[in-house]
Parts: structure tokens; sequence; C-alpha cells
């Protein structure tokens, strides 16, 4: 199944944590500024290259991947002015409903804005974005393990004694 991660989604989630992490931080000096639309030319890249290692998360079981590419790379195509989509094709166990598919979907857009923020707060010195990474990792291990498990998604299994 192709999962279609959408970087507007991301992004979003990537400017609410900011917003969020910094007024429950307010007096730390942890996180000195608050990401904004402002920043969505380096913000881009930063996804893209988060979903780089989300994929290589998966390289055992995916059937393949697509992500535009960037400025430099065709001499043409440059990701850092518009929305794009990213797109991750998985085996979907027999019995994964619509509602599962979207669900891991949105859980791998959710790791993809994780490890985007990472890379935003990266300072050998601060445990930020050490945290962001390990919730990263800890989603796409769920999503991995869900999408890998024979018979998973098929619901309410009864047990007879």
């Amino acid at each position: 199944m192709n999962f279609h991660l959408d970087s507007t989604v991301i992004i979003n989630q990537v400017l609410a944590l900011s917003a969020m992490h910094r007024a429950a931080m307010r007096n730390s000096t942890e996180l000195r500024f608050v990401l904004s639309r402002d920043n969505l030319p380096a913000l881009r890249p930063l996804v893209r290259m988060a979903f780089t290692a989300l994929y290589t998360a998966f390289d055992d079981i995916a059937e393949g991947y697509e992500a535009p590419v960037g400025e430099g790379e065709t001499g043409n195509d440059d990701y850092t002015t518009e929305d794009f989509t990213l797109s991750l094709s998985l085996p979907l166990p027999a019995g994964f409903t619509a509602q599962t598919a979207t669900a891991l979907r949105r859980r791998m857009e959710h790791a993809v804005a994780l490890h985007t923020l990472a890379l935003v707060y990266y300072d050998p010195a601060s445990p930020t974005a050490s945290r962001y990474f390990a919730d990263s990792a800890e989603i796409i291990g769920s999503v991995h393990e869900t999408l890998s498990l024979p018979g998973a998604g098929m619901g309410i299994t009864p047990s007879f004694f």
C-alpha cells in the first residue's frame, strides 16, 4: 500500500510542537526560539531529510518510496518553496482497514515531524533533540512492528480455553 505523507501536515505539527514546547518551557533557556512560517524554506529540506530516515527504517519491508528531488539534484526542482507529498510503499497485512492505514500514516507523519524537530534543535548539550529522536524512533518501531506481525490488523481474536 502506498502511504502518502503530506508535508503540510508534517510542517503544521512541527510548528505546533515548537510553540507548545516553548510555552511549556518558557522559563528554560533550552529552547531559544519558536519556529514560524518564516522558517518554511529551511524546514522543507529538513522534512525531506527526516522522511529519508523513515524510509531507511523500513528498508527491510518497504517496496519503494518517492520524495521530490531538491534543487541542485536536477537543477530545476526547488522543494524549499512548495508543499510536497512523500510516498512510502509498504506491505499491508490482510485484514487492515482503511482506518488502520490512515492511523499508521498519521503516526508516520508524526514521526517525521519529531525527527524534523530533532534536526532543528540539535545541540549535543541539550536533551531536547535526543528526546525528539527517541520519540520518533519509538513511533517508527511501533509502526514497523505492526506492519510486520502476521495477521496484524485483524481486530479482536477470540480465544478458547
